[in-house]
């Protein structure tokens, strides 16, 4: 039976308005198929600054009609050897949430450093989510990496076997990026514009030396 996410959607929205948002939700109607269902929380971005109480903080850099994108995607069919944990939120409520481990969603991550197809725009938030796993000292869950790109169709059961071959793959990947144009686009996302500068291809080749698998 095909997913659909509509059914889902007045229940998010109906949650939200209990808090007082008041949002419009949409799917998004791909001209393309894949098994990545998404849709849209849209609503006014200083509106519910305000109701947050963050204006203060926020307000200033946001014009009065701008809004606030929430983007759900859901996967209908996942590669399916994640590992995952429960994390515990205290607001607005007490309530769990279940998310992919550290290790699985950098797997996730480096899936998408490698294999996305960036046409004419380098994806620049790949690489600072790379940097960002890297300083953070995660190890990558290679065994769910390489069912991801077997699943995609990237890669066969004998790529992605283990360190070495991960580093080779990132290095051809690194070989073929402008990175002043990935600066570019993640430049206006990032306060500190100096983390940016020592981008280079020698820059990621030796940092990946840093990179380590479970």
């Amino acid at each position: 039976q095909k997913f659909s996410l509509t059914p889902y959607l007045s229940a998010v929205e109906k949650e939200l308005a209990a808090y007082g948002f008041q949002t419009t939700i949409g799917v998004v109607d791909k001209k393309t198929k894949t098994e990545i269902e998404s849709a849209f929380i849209k609503a006014n971005t200083r509106i519910h600054l305000l109701k947050i109480e963050a204006l203060k903080k926020y307000g200033p850099t946001n014009h009065k009609d701008s809004k606030l994108q929430i983007k759900f995607e859901v996967d209908t069919d996942p590669a399916i050897s994640f590992q995952s944990e429960t994390q515990y939120l205290l607001s607005p409520i007490s309530f769990p949430i279940i998310s992919l481990k550290k290790p699985d969603l950098f797997a996730g991550k480096l899936h998408a450093l490698l294999y996305r197809s960036w046409k004419n725009r380098v994806k620049g938030r790949d690489f600072y989510d790379y940097v960002w796993y890297l300083k953070n000292s995660v190890p990558v869950r290679l065994e769910y990496l390489r069912d991801k790109a077997i699943q995609s169709g990237h890669a066969k059961p004998t790529d992605l076997k283990d360190l070495k071959q991960l580093k080779e793959a990132l290095s051809r990947r690194f070989k073929t990026v402008d990175f002043e144009n990935a600066k570019r686009d993640v430049a206006p996302f990032v306060k500190n514009q100096s983390e940016l500068d020592a981008w280079s291809l020698d820059f990621f080749l030796k940092i990946t030396e840093m990179l380590s698998v479970v």
